[in-house]
């Protein structure tokens, strides 16, 4: 394996120096084993253009392209094991918003330490983007994630929840029309530009909420003439768009009664999706998949039942 390694890096470098230097071994001593490989193989793998600069032959290009492969697999199969390994263990990981995620799991905990009293939660608090790197990288083992970019295709996401996301605005607002009666209406999707120079809520910069809208802002073509605050606390979205100073998209509240904005349906609808994310190679324990199961009835249920307005966070 160190030989692939001395082979790949010489012609990442192209300089047998700089790769000596990389490998912290002398130039010589890589010389002998480019040297020693190549009289095994009974062709060159490198063209050498002068003493120090080295370019791959045809041969060699096919050498080191399955050099990577072998490579590749090695840190793959490591990287399972480390994961059996971990999952053998029984403690885990887990990742979520300060807010959101904690709501959840101070409901389901109880009902998981009934089951499994011995197995402790390492909580890790943090933002969308940090939780989808910390759970690609392996310190955080399961996540609530709500994916938007290439990089989540590298993890296994298992849907929990989801919820449509609405335009919110005031009673006193000019474009209030747009609703019937009973305070809801819908828009096409590209209509939102006509709210481009309202003052806007938005949340925080990096979360799943944020993501989301500006991804809608970026469907929509347009992008808030003025942002008034940036904040994932639901509260002070809806109490800003109840108080007529500003227009937000939030979650559909499960009472709308009881918020008194205009709520205007996005179409087609924008839905925010929740899953337990955990990467590929990550093999669940029996106690990790309960703890999933109950992420997902607890949303589950709360869809189901008749709940308070929610403002805490997203």
């Amino acid at each position: 394996m160190t030989f692939l390694k001395y082979i790949i890096t010489v012609a990442e470098e192209k300089k047998l120096s700089k790769a000596s230097e990389r490998l912290f071994i002398t130039s010589s001593a890589l010389s002998q084993c480019i040297k020693k490989l190549e009289g095994e193989l009974g062709i060159p793998i490198f063209e050498k253009i002068n003493n120090q600069t080295f370019h791959l032959t045809e041969g060699g290009r096919i050498y080191v392209e399955a050099a990577k492969e072998i490579l590749d697999k090695k840190e793959h199969t490591y990287r399972i094991l480390k994961d059996v390994q971990h999952a053998n263990r029984g403690n885990f990981t887990f990742g979520c918003s300060p807010k959101r995620g904690l709501a959840m799991l101070s409901n389901i905990y109880p009902k998981f330490y009934k089951a499994f009293p011995d197995v402790k939660i390492d909580l890790q608090e943090a933002n969308l983007n940090t939780l989808r790197d910390s759970v690609l990288k392996g310190s955080v083992d399961i996540a609530i994630l709500t994916p938007l970019n290439e990089e989540h295709k590298q993890l296994n996401l298992e849907p929990i929840d989801q919820e449509e996301v609405i335009l919110a605005i005031p009673y006193t607002h000019p474009l209030a029309h747009l609703a019937g009666n009973n305070g809801t209406g819908t828009i096409p999707l590209a209509n939102l530009k006509l709210f481009k120079s309202d003052n806007w809520m938005l949340a925080n910069k990096n979360s799943m909420h944020r993501n989301l809208t500006d991804q809608l802002f970026q469907q929509a073509s347009f992008v808030p003439d003025k942002v008034l605050l940036e904040t994932s606390t639901t509260g002070v979205h809806l109490s800003a768009i109840e108080e007529g100073i500003a227009v937000s998209l939030v979650p559909m509240p499960r009472n709308p009664d009881e918020v008194k904005i205009i709520k205007l349906h996005l179409e087609p609808r924008p839905y925010r999706k929740l899953y337990a994310a955990y990467r590929k190679s990550y093999l669940l324990s029996k106690n990790q998949r309960y703890f999933i199961d109950l992420m997902a009835e607890f949303y589950r249920t709360a869809r189901n039942q008749t709940l308070p307005p929610h403002r805490t966070g997203w």
